[in-house]
């Protein structure tokens, strides 16, 4: 989708799987693999317009989501890997 036409809130879903950043339901100590949020997974945009501090001009968005533990997470998707759930 365009950077544009994404808000706050919208519900959506990804074309291609991404990990998980936030370790508020995932830890070191836990030994299970990083959580994912995959295509047909429903999340909540978070955040717009985050900048990339590995990658010069590129921005993502935060996205919310009941990981496959039921527990709450969040992962950063790219605007062209986003689809309107």
């Amino acid at each position: 989708m365009k950077k544009s036409e994404i808000k706050i809130g919208m519900k959506i879903t990804c074309k291609t799987e991404v990990t998980a950043y936030s370790d508020t339901g995932w830890n070191v100590k836990s030994g299970k693999p990083r959580p994912k949020f995959v295509p047909g997974m429903t999340g909540t945009i978070a955040v717009v317009n985050v900048p990339s501090v590995r990658r010069e001009r590129v921005s993502f968005c935060c996205v919310d989501f009941i990981n496959a533990d039921g527990e709450p997470d969040r992962c950063a998707l790219l605007y062209d890997n986003i689809v309107l759930a």
